[in-house]
């Protein structure tokens, strides 16, 4: 009997033992994934609403965009989507070679936004072979900005006004917002107006458009209000184009200088410059013809 107790100890131990490396084993042999980063944002440019996510990873204590990861976009509850309702699944989208996935409310799913003046987005990576299950959502307020522009010729004043939707459907004025006054260029905003315009009991903020500002070439300027980062409303932004008398300078005709393109070098030029690369070339194979016929007479038996 003594001897038996200690045999059982032993093979419980080992058994353990066993079971420990197995798990271990099955650890080992199992992919590791890593932890993903999920923003979510929205905005609202003239009228079309959409929703951005970045999906990113911690590589080396640097933030690194996860190419490719599928992201479901869901309004209010992660469910399939309602019909009746507007919620669940609106749609999935792959993330682009920098971690980005821009989702625009058209067509019918901007039908489902009729009506309501308040969004619930939630983003959802799952079953990614590469990392975690990861979620990210934005809850904003509709609002809406208008633009109105006073004066004429080069001296106008931009109105923005921001309003917010009640309960209602009643649209109110947002007071104390930040809102900026823009002019759009080809790639950027250009802000007039001042930083840290804030709007007044009307929701309202104005500023003079700059006269020298150029416009665009069919006589008209577009002058922008927006809002960013706002914890209410997220981002929003409205244009409005305006007749304005200031264009841009025409191209000069590009005529056939000497500073000129190649292709617009002056004739006289080009027949020189052709005439010469000519005899050259021209040059060059008398040679090279003189040199075979020489060769071929030092081949020739000499008479004697």
């Amino acid at each position: 009997m003594k001897i038996i107790k200690p045999t059982i100890c032993l093979l419980i131990a080992g058994l353990f033992i066993s079971t420990t490396n197995q798990a271990i084993a099955q650890d080992d042999a199992a992919p590791s994934k890593a932890k993903a980063i999920m923003n979510v944002s929205y905005k609202k440019t003239d009228g079309v609403l959409s929703v951005k996510v970045a999906v990113s990873t911690k590589v080396e204590k640097k933030n690194m965009p996860v190419d490719g990861a599928m992201v479901s976009i869901y309004m209010n509850d992660v469910k399939p989507y309602d019909a009746k309702t507007g919620e669940g699944l609106l749609g999935r989208l792959a993330a682009d070679q920098d971690g980005k996935i821009l989702f625009e409310m058209k067509d019918n799913v901007k039908d489902i936004l009729k009506g309501k003046h308040g969004y619930k987005f939630i983003a959802e990576m799952k079953d990614n072979p590469k990392y975690f299950d990861k979620q990210g959502e934005v809850e904003v307020k509709d609002a809406n900005i208008t633009i109105t522009v006073t004066g004429k010729d080069t001296l106008q004043t931009a109105t923005a006004r921001l309003t917010e939707f009640k309960d209602d459907g009643t649209e109110a004025p947002v007071v104390g917002a930040e809102l900026k006054l823009a002019i759009k260029r080809s790639f950027s905003l250009l802000p007039f107006g001042g930083d840290g315009l804030k709007t007044n009991e009307n929701g309202e903020v104005s500023a003079l458009i700059p006269s020298n500002i150029i416009g665009e070439a069919g006589g008209t300027l577009i002058v922008v209000g927006r809002i960013e980062d706002n914890e209410s409303f997220g981002n929003v932004q409205t244009s409005k184009s305006i007749p304005w008398t200031i264009l841009p300078k025409p191209i000069a005709e590009n005529k056939r200088n000497l500073w000129s393109t190649g292709k617009n070098a002056p004739y006289s030029l080009v027949i020189v410059s052709v005439t010469i690369i000519g005899i050259i070339w021209g040059l060059l194979l008398y040679l090279v013809t003189f040199l075979f016929k020489i060769k071929k007479l030092g081949k020739q038996p000499q008479k004697k």
